[in-house]
């Protein structure tokens, strides 16, 4: 996913993004998230059970294992992560519906994601908790984005994710 336009909180404080990409990769189980503010460039990686911050793709690497299993949550927090997750999780995975609302509850990196699906089995909002943070996540005007191929799943167009009620993340496809 890409796009040129939302903002994210760093440092407790909301910076535009001005460019970015989310880049996702389930045989290597990795996100790649690269994004401009202000003039900079950020590249924060997940893959597997490592985190690290890099000055080019695949260039100079830095540690960051202390967001590991935010990143990890992150990445199954993403509507293709969320099927990967749930499917991997096999019994552990529990789907219901109350008052006609789909619920989808999954255990993933030592934490737990419960998602409500749309009629087409969409997630239209997730809650990832592990710890005492609560991401959260909500999807809207899903559709096929891409402008070359006619895409075989659709997703979301806008995408916001809170932490513990606070708006962290907000982007538009």
């Amino acid at each position: 996913m890409w796009g040129e336009n939302g903002t994210k909180v760093i440092g407790g404080k909301p910076v535009t993004l001005t460019n970015w990409k989310v880049s996702l990769n389930f045989t290597m189980n990795g996100m790649r998230f690269d994004y401009t503010h202000d003039g900079q460039r950020t590249i924060e990686v997940v893959s597997d059970k490592y985190a690290w911050n890099e000055e080019t793709p695949g260039g100079k690497a830095t540690p960051m294992p202390a967001t590991l299993q935010e990143r990890q949550i992150q990445m199954m927090l993403t509507p293709i992560g969320m099927a990967k997750a749930a499917k991997a999780a096999g019994d552990a995975a529990k789907v219901s519906t109350t008052a006609g609302v789909t619920t989808l509850t999954f255990p993933v990196a030592g934490g737990t994601i419960t998602a409500t699906l749309n009629k087409y089995m969409e997630p239209v909002k997730a809650e990832g908790r592990y710890g005492t943070t609560v991401l959260a996540v909500t999807y809207d005007q899903y559709g096929d984005w891409n402008d070359d191929a006619k895409a075989d799943v659709y997703l979301p167009k806008h995408i916001v994710q809170t932490q513990n009620g606070m708006t962290v993340l907000d982007l538009t496809v």
